[in-house]
């Protein structure tokens, strides 16, 4: 099980998501987190740096803190209870 996740996601015009599933959501992010989710730790945190247009959602995740650091936003979520 994994304990701590640190991912700072594509932003900006030189760099952009590819790949990726067909699970009917275009959202980079929300794909991320569901593929993390089966090896979380019950207690484990992923922190997610992004700009501010994306931001890290999931329904399997709580928004625990966030802060800023430039222009990057860094988000700490933490699985639902049960969901890892």
């Amino acid at each position: 099980m994994v304990d701590v996740v640190i991912a700072d996601v594509p932003h900006g015009t030189r760099s952009v998501w590819t790949g990726g599933a067909d699970t009917g959501t275009t959202e980079p992010l929300w794909l991320l987190l569901e593929a993390l989710n089966p090896v979380l730790a019950p207690t484990a945190v992923v922190a997610i740096a992004s700009d501010r247009a994306q931001r890290p959602r999931h329904e399997a995740y709580l928004r625990r803190d966030w802060f800023q650091v430039g222009k990057r936003r860094i988000e700490l979520l933490s699985p639902v209870s049960g969901s890892g």
